[in-house]
């Protein structure tokens, strides 16, 4: 988790609830002669001044009197809460029960206790046994129902809020309460009636129309999210939490700066709001202001040390400056923390394998399908997984794409291995593929996604199975060509171009714009015509052309860069195929050139994606490759530079 939502249900003080038993005292007839009446008539005048230690002595003297005052000792117990001695409280409540087993008031104020010190289980007892007492006793129903939640119940303490509303329809706190349970059960239309209704009964408390928002949020409306969040921060401008949720939904959709005004206003009204501090460092960290980033989250670390989630975001921008050293020991230390932490293990992973410590590194990728950003490219399938232990001979083995269309153009040559194992291979690939690898090499059945999947006996994810043949520096199957142009389309795609008279160099400048690393791997058009030397020609291999680039292509006149009709991936194959030299940031252009067998220089930002590793300007996955890389954050001009004076040297490019 990067920033967290958090909850804002919360119950404000209550009267406890009266029984017979708990009538008031009445006075003691001789002052002179104090008896356990007295005593206790002088300690309730005492605590209502909340003179609490010299109401405990009037309270225990009563006990003293009389031991088995049921009444003395349950305020023995309430004063004791106060001074939060909260061992000494429950003992005193508990001697109150053993002498009047149905004290109502005890067993809430007791439950209450409990609670308020995280002792849940304990705590659920006590308020059933006072609902035993009383089924319609609203408070101990939603009390209960608070403890449910927390525990991880959201449908017991949904059907616990329900019976209070049941009883007391008016009852706000029950409906928001309601609310949030509805959303842990990822109802977030029934949650927004329940805040809805919490509104109505009570349209002055803010924290209502921040749980509001949160529902709103998850309907994808985000209008009335974004109105809610505001009227919430309106009418309690000093609740730190009412900022940090605003800021929260602001993350969200990648507002980085309105979300980083919210953090600070959270942190400004409560400076030791660890959770907003490690946010806030988020804010800054996409918003390139590192230096604050590193502050805030070791600010939150300061003041939180079991905090997780701050050790792995300030790992995670440590890597990003290459202090590496520093960003394991924060991985570590987030998974001493929290060993079942998928962001921690799925980071440690990326950082060995950039360091070219494959061994090191493929067990801890595999928790990358646990992660949240990567939920959409996980399969729930019936076959078990192969892991490279069990036999494939004689045995139906499905192959699928898991993530991007490089990632597929990279990893499909595993299927050759699997199938040198004895195996039926079928590989299943992104509908954009499927032409291009139809006929690739140990593939039996090749289909697109959103078919059904055949029959098999194990099955196994392109991306996991350099980890199953345990994949070293020195093992990396890297020959090539692997993929091919199509021969009738290469001879169009030849036809089209006319004389080859000059070198030909194919450009990819910039990546999918959705990418989550787009801002450091591409650049734009301009960058680069900038540094191209004019004695070649140039054809654009770009799948999507973003406006800004469209302009200089159609204003440029530095450099003419041609551009070819490219359907799919087999027309641009085929016009790989029929170039000199491939240039192009990282993107599946690259890694399709480098499958070909062609020439291929590839752009690297400053931190590269674990698979290009460090400082190296070859690449074992891609003989025919030669990478240019960043030596400053977003420098691309030096990397232009570089790229320009080695075109500079080929008067031929063969």
């Amino acid at each position: 988790m990067v920033w967290k939502l958090k909850s804002l249900f919360s119950r404000g003080s209550e009267p406890s609830p009266r029984s017979d038993a708990a009538a008031p005292v009445p006075t003691a007839p001789d002052a002179t002669a104090p008896d356990p009446t007295a005593l206790l008539k002088r300690g309730m005048e005492l605590a209502s001044r909340q003179d609490w230690r010299a109401a405990l002595e009037c309270f225990r003297g009563a006990t003293s009197l009389d031991p088995n005052h049921a009444e003395a000792h349950a305020f023995c117990g309430n004063v004791l809460r106060q001074l939060g001695e909260v061992d000494a409280a429950i003992a005193a409540y508990d001697r109150a029960l053993a002498i009047k087993a149905d004290f109502l008031e005890v067993f809430y104020n007791r439950g209450t206790l409990l609670h308020q010190t995280n002792q849940l289980r304990a705590a659920l007892e006590s308020f059933d046994s006072a609902l035993t007492i009383n089924p319609s006793l609203v408070q101990a129903h939603c009390r209960r129902a608070d403890i449910l939640r927390e525990m991880g119940r959201p449908q017991d303490a949904e059907a616990s809020y329900g019976r209070a509303i049941a009883l007391m329809p008016g009852n706000a706190d029950a409906h928001a309460g309601r609310g949030v349970a509805l959303m842990a059960l990822g109802r977030p239309r029934d949650a927004l009636t329940s805040f809805d209704a919490a509104i109505e009964l009570r349209p002055d408390l803010a924290r209502l129309y921040s749980n509001r928002a949160g529902a709103q949020a998850e309907l994808a409306l985000v209008s009335e999210a974004r109105a809610s969040h505001e009227h919430a921060v309106r009418l309690d401008p000093r609740d730190a939490a009412l900022h940090f949720n605003q800021g929260a939904f602001l993350s969200d959709r990648k507002e980085w700066q309105q979300a980083a005004r919210s953090y600070q206003a959270a942190v400004q009204l409560k400076p030791d709001y660890a959770d907003a501090h490690c946010n806030l460092g988020l804010c800054q960290q996409e918003m390139g202001q590192a230096d604050g980033a590193i502050d805030s989250y070791t600010r939150a670390l300061e003041i939180n040390p079991q905090l997780a989630t701050a050790f792995n975001n300030r790992g995670n921008l440590f890597r990003s400056r290459k202090q590496f050293r520093e960003a394991l020991h924060d991985y570590r230390q987030a998974l001493a923390l929290e060993p079942g932490s998928s962001d921690a293990h799925y980071n440690m992973g990326q950082l060995a394998l950039l360091q070219g410590d494959l061994a090191a590194g493929w067990p801890d990728y595999e928790w990358r399908e646990r992660i949240e950003a990567a939920r959409a490219f996980s399969r729930r399938l019936p076959q078990p997984r192969w892991s490279g232990e069990s036999s494939l001979h004689g045995k139906r083995i499905f192959l699928y794409a898991e993530q991007g269309l490089g990632d597929t153009i990279q990893f499909c040559r595993y299927a050759s291995l699997v199938a040198a194992h004895g195996a039926h291979v079928i590989l299943e690939v992104q509908p954009g593929l499927g032409e291009l690898l139809a006929g690739l090499d140990g593939v039996a059945e090749l289909q697109v996604a959103g078919s059904v999947v055949p029959p098999a006996d194990y099955q196994c994810a392109l991306m996991s199975l350099p980890g199953a043949f345990k994949t070293t520096l020195e093992t990396i199957p890297c020959r090539v060509p692997y993929l091919h142009a199509n021969p009738k389309q290469l001879q169009q795609h030849q036809e089209m171009l006319g004389p080859h008279t000059r070198p030909r160099i194919g450009l990819v400048w910039s990546g999918n714009p959705h990418h989550s690393n787009d801002r450091a791997r591409s650049l734009t058009l301009r960058q680069m015509i900038a540094h191209l030397p004019r004695e070649f020609d140039y054809f654009c291999l770009q799948n999507e052309i973003r406006d800004a680039d469209r302009e200089t292509l159609r204003s440029s006149r530095e450099i003419m860069i041609r551009e070819l009709p490219l359907k799919s991936f087999l027309d641009t194959a085929a016009l790989i195929a029929s170039l000199d030299l491939v240039i192009s940031v990282d993107t599946s252009v690259a890694h399709l050139s480098g499958a070909m067998g062609q020439r291929t220089w590839i752009l690297i930002p400053y931190l590269p994606d674990w698979r290009w590793m460090l400082d190296r300007t070859d690449s074992p996955w891609y003989p025919t490759a030669t990478l240019y890389r960043q030596l400053v954050v977003h420098d691309w001009d030096g990397v232009m530079s570089v790229v320009s004076k080695d075109l500079g040297a080929l008067s031929t490019i063969t």
